[in-house]
């Protein structure tokens, strides 16, 4: 069960969301200017030192600018999700055989589900959070000058170049326009829209895609793509899962399930295909005998371990062996965590030359273990230690120059 590349829709749809993401990254700077002149020029206004009613008005200006900002930052989102719409149907088409029209009408629609003006805009959360941010820190200066000018019997002169000085230092950091989120971690703008636009264009690519493909045959199964980011844990353990978008077929876990369990997380690049209910069977039929548990609708190790009998039931139904079935199994994991961790091309080769026995060795229990590049130090940039761990565990390794033989010497196999 192989990688399969991603549909050339979504490198489109990513190459545009990133394009989108470059532009807000300059909408903003432009944003960001703007407010800094602005603050440079209230600073050596006195009013500003004298007037609440003053502040007030700036801060109400930045407000407006921030305002226009969102909504320049929106239209760049939308116009993403719209080509997110375009692209769904032209996918629909292709996974159906069936003709599959875009309607903008409704991609608006379940656009504005995603994204409503007054909920989880992720346009306005940025804007929103930085306009605090600036406000507050204005609002911390002006309360710090009167501190400090009270103490020391200053005049109102002093008062306004204390201000002055405290504004100018703010507008110079660029700490304070920074966009920092729920979890404490500082984006730079660029970083922060790629996600953005990615992550709002790929829901509403794989929300139309399971919509159109449910109105073009009336399926109510899509399976979820192998072959997106490598690196994405949340999502691998299902990867070739075949889920019920309504819950209405027993047995399989659903699209919502997935999407709670981890998987199309932010800037997940994986996506569904149409499931023919006559030429996939039998492979639906072997997905609804392991029913999903209350755990592995939320946890990723429950998922995985699910993904495990799964695929060794697969080869027990080809006529190995449990215990044969387990080591193909393990062999086809094998594969996955190399591509995943070394990206070799040749991951397969390298793994089917070891035996079933060195297989074993590096699954104990049927636990395949993570490989991870190695982490150099200064005097050994390139080190000549690995561990395998007592059940799996991290195998460390480099990304080039790895053979089979090396693969074995390696784990002490």
């Amino acid at each position: 069960m192989g990688s399969s590349p991603i549909p050339e829709q979504l490198r489109r749809l990513v190459r545009k969301a990133d394009a989108n993401a470059v532009k807000a990254d300059a909408v903003v700077r432009e944003a960001i200017r703007d407010i800094r002149g602005a603050l440079a020029v209230a600073a050596t206004d006195e009013p500003v030192a004298t007037s609440a009613t003053a502040r007030e008005r700036l801060f109400a200006r930045i407000r407006k600018r921030m305002a226009k900002l969102a909504k320049r930052l929106d239209d760049l989102i939308r116009a993403s999700m719209n080509y997110a719409g375009k692209l769904a149907a032209d996918r629909a088409s292709e996974e159906t055989g069936l003709q599959v029209r875009y309607s903008k009408r409704h991609a608006d629609e379940v656009c504005a589900l995603l994204s409503p003006a007054q909920g989880e805009n992720l346009a306005a959360v940025f804007t929103e959070n930085m306009t605090k941010r600036v406000i507050g820190e204005l609002r911390t200066a002006v309360v710090s000058a009167f501190q400090e000018n009270a103490v020391a019997g200053g005049t109102l002169k002093g008062l306004s170049s204390a201000i002055n000085r405290k504004w100018q230092k703010a507008a110079r950091r660029n700490e304070v326009f920074q966009f920092r989120d729920a979890g404490g971690r500082i984006w730079d703008t660029r970083t922060y829209m790629a996600m953005n636009t990615r992550t709002n264009a790929m829901r509403l690519y794989n929300d139309l895609l399971v919509e159109n493909i449910a109105k073009a045959t009336g399926s109510d199964l899509v399976r979820v793509s192998r072959g997106g980011d490598p690196h994405c844990a949340g999502c691998r353990p299902w990867e070739g899962a075949i889920l019920s978008v309504s819950g209405k077929t027993e047995g399989l876990p659903t699209y919502d399930e997935a999407k709670a369990a981890g998987c199309f997380h932010p800037n997940c690049t994986h996506t569904l295909q149409y499931v023919d209910p006559v030429a996939d069977a039998d492979e639906i039929e072997l997905q609804r005998g392991f029913p999903v548990g209350e755990d592995e609708a939320t946890d990723e190790r429950a998922a995985k371990a699910r993904r495990y009998r799964i695929d060794q039931q697969r080869y027990i139904d080809q006529g190995l062996t449990e215990e044969q079935a387990r080591i193909r199994t393990d062999r086809d994991n094998l594969t996955d965590e190399l591509r995943h961790g070394l990206v070799v091309g040749n991951a397969k080769e390298i793994v089917d030359s070891l035996t079933d026995e060195q297989v074993e060795a590096l699954c104990p229990g049927g636990t395949t273990p993570e490989f991870a590049p190695a982490k150099g130090t200064r005097k050994n940039p390139e080190p000549e230690r690995w561990n395998r761990g007592s059940a799996g565990g991290v195998v460390h390794v480099r990304r080039e120059g790895l053979t089979a033989e090396r693969l074995v010497a390696v784990c002490g196999l």
